[in-house]
């Protein structure tokens, strides 16, 4: 009798949906341990991203110039170069077409062979394809015999690849006579990949 009751005070609109007026206080959202909320009982403003506790944000909420993904690669192999290499290589996969990628390089302990006009060319290749060389002819003439000449080369280049598909990029280093050493002496080289929203 007491259930009859209390359904009799229950009131249905005209669409066959029960009044929220009739509702007791524990149905209000925060009761609710189950389910899915409908979209359309969210607040027009929308949820404030400072409530989230859980879950992953969609890489499509973040604001434009926000960092998406980082991929590194190292090399710390004492190398000479003598001819062309690609000396470092690294992936990634853009989430978006419109979104960049900004490449960050470094070949660390740079020491030139003292041979006359012995030359190092530091090339930014993407997918195969060259997007210029980022030191431009580096030459060495003059000094003793095995006389060396040691610094950094250093790139940064914000690309735009236009693709989802996954996106290489290669430090390729191209050297004539004796050739240049990489890493010399305990260096580290890297090259850095950072997605950027769009």
């Amino acid at each position: 009798m007491s259930n009859a009751r209390n359904l009799s005070k229950v009131e249905v609109d005209t669409n066959g949906d029960i009044e929220v007026g009739s509702l007791g206080n524990a149905n209000d959202a925060s009761a609710l341990t189950t389910g899915t909320l409908p979209v359309g009982r969210l607040p027009s403003s929308g949820v404030s991203a400072s409530s989230l506790t859980t879950g992953t944000l969609g890489t499509a909420r973040l604001p434009a110039g926000g960092v998406l993904q980082v991929v590194q690669a190292l090399n710390t192999t004492d190398t000479r170069v003598t001819a062309q290499i690609d000396f470092l290589t690294a992936s990634i996969t853009p989430s978006s077409a419109s979104n960049k990628i900004l490449v960050m390089g470094n070949l660390a302990a740079v020491c030139r062979r003292a041979i006359s006009n012995s030359e190092g060319l530091y090339w930014l290749v993407r997918n195969g394809t060259s997007l210029g060389n980022f030191d431009g002819i580096t030459p060495w003439n003059g000094g003793a015999t095995n006389e060396r000449s040691a610094g950094s080369i250093h790139v940064q280049y914000l690309d735009s690849p236009s693709s989802t598909s996954s996106v290489t990029y290669i430090l390729r280093i191209s050297c004539s006579q004796s050739g240049v050493d990489i890493n010399d002496e305990g260096g580290i080289s890297s090259l850095t990949l950072m997605e950027i929203a769009g």
